[in-house]
């Protein structure tokens, strides 16, 4: 299965986290919420799946260095098999590692670390092994994905994730407690008339600023505007 943006293709058959909406929304987005990102050098994707939030970050930042890690093996060669066939595959490398195990081999920071992360904790799971690997947190608790950032962000870097509008709310006061600020959201709703919005971009730092917020709907003038330069 092939899907095909307008720099590049990838297939995504065989991963956990396949090409979606929140992926797209939030690697277009980035360009918004990094206003030097000639300046950033070294951006980790934590949990890449297919790839496509690395491949995307590849294409809006032109001197960046792509750290991808996934736990999931088939994930891991899809991802590196996309990276291969991109024009960017010689500043992309894929690691089939954990987050814990990453973080603790690894000493240099990073400007910019992404994720889509896995949000459901303690729910019911579907029993498809890769859908509930890419949707529930067992692997990667909220509190450890934290302390993992922390600990590999540099100290002007940013985090920037998707969540549900739930957990984005409880991810905000556990990445307090490791040392992380939410010094910028992004509402994204469904629908004009819709009251609470589906997802949330958060945009964590080390120090503390005054919070920026942001909200579009899917659809509208400002969505296009995002992704104008990513889909066909």
């Amino acid at each position: 299965m092939i899907f095909k943006f307008q720099q590049f293709e990838l297939s995504h058959s065989k991963s956990t986290m396949r090409v979606g909406t929140d992926a797209v929304v939030l690697g277009g987005y980035l360009s918004k919420l990094i206003a030097d990102k000639e300046n950033i050098s070294k951006i980790l994707d934590i949990g890449t799946g297919c790839g496509v939030l690395a491949l995307i970050s590849a294409q809006k930042f032109p001197n960046a260095e792509i750290t991808a890690i996934d736990i999931d093996e088939n994930s891991f060669n899809e991802a590196t098999e996309n990276f291969i066939n991109s024009p960017w595959s010689n500043r992309m490398e894929t690691k089939h590692i954990s987050l814990q195990n990453f973080h603790q081999n690894h000493k240099k920071k990073f400007d910019l670390i992404i994720s889509n992360p896995p949000y459901f904790e303690n729910s019911l799971k579907s029993g498809n092994q890769l859908k509930d690997l890419a949707r529930h947190n067992d692997n990667l608790p909220f509190n450890v994905l934290a302390f993992c950032v922390e600990e590999l962000m540099s100290k002007e870097g940013k985090f920037i994730c998707i969540l549900p509008t739930s957990e984005a709310r409880g991810f905000i006061r556990t990445a307090l407690i490791e040392g992380l600020f939410c010094n910028q959201t992004v509402e994204i709703f469904s629908k004009g008339n819709d009251e609470n919005p589906k997802r949330m971009i958060l945009v964590f730092q080390k120090n503390k600023e005054e919070r920026i917020n942001d909200r579009f709907v899917i659809g509208d003038e400002k969505y296009n505007d995002i992704i104008g330069d990513l889909l066909i």
